[in-house]
């Protein structure tokens, strides 16, 4: 009967033994799947954000051409070429959106190098997460900083500063022509 008892019992403390391992492993598991998820989410909830700082500009500014940067290519996420009513391109402004919940010093000298490979005159970071010295919108080392909020208000300024540049550049281009004339 001693025997049975001891022989039960040792069984008893392996099959324990073995459930607690299994367990250890399934929690594991778990958290790499959470893992998994959350970077997921965050991806999904990044290209939501993309498709809608393209819709919102869309429908804002009809007479640009808004168009996206595939997921996956370096660059920024979105490139607006601001046309004027003539439907001449006048500039060409690129936008990154961030949806996180603290600002990445990074982020102005990444985008800052888009901006020469795109050749375009103005670059925007809209953010969630704004750096200190930002409230609402700021031109932080050659690169416009904004809050969601702000970001339509911020694009009209900068589209009419865009136009209003090509305007007088067409208009000293006619000057230097009738100069050279006279």
């Amino acid at each position: 009967m001693e025997q049975e008892r001891v022989k039960a019992r040792s069984k008893l403390e392996l099959d324990l033994k073995s459930r607690d391992q299994t367990i250890e492993g399934l929690r594991k598991q778990i958290e790499e799947l959470q893992k998994k998820a959350e970077l997921g989410s965050q991806q999904a909830q990044g290209e939501a954000l993309e498709a809608t700082i393209k819709e919102q500009l869309q429908s804002v500014f009809v007479e640009d051409l808004i168009e996206d940067v595939p997921t996956g290519t370096r660059g920024a996420d979105v490139i607006q070429r601001v046309n004027a009513k003539v439907g001449r391109c006048c500039g060409t402004i690129i936008w990154e959106s961030k949806q996180t919940k603290a600002w990445a010093g990074d982020w102005i000298a990444k985008l800052k190098k888009n901006q020469l490979e795109a050749g375009a005159e103005v670059a925007v970071i809209a953010s969630a997460a704004l750096p200190a010295e930002v409230d609402g919108f700021k031109e932080v080392d050659g690169v416009w900083v904004t809050s969601w909020p702000l970001a339509i208000q911020l694009a009209r300024a900068l589209r009419y500063a865009l136009i209003e540049l090509d305007r007088s550049r067409v208009a000293a281009q006619g000057q230097s022509h009738k100069m050279e004339m006279l």
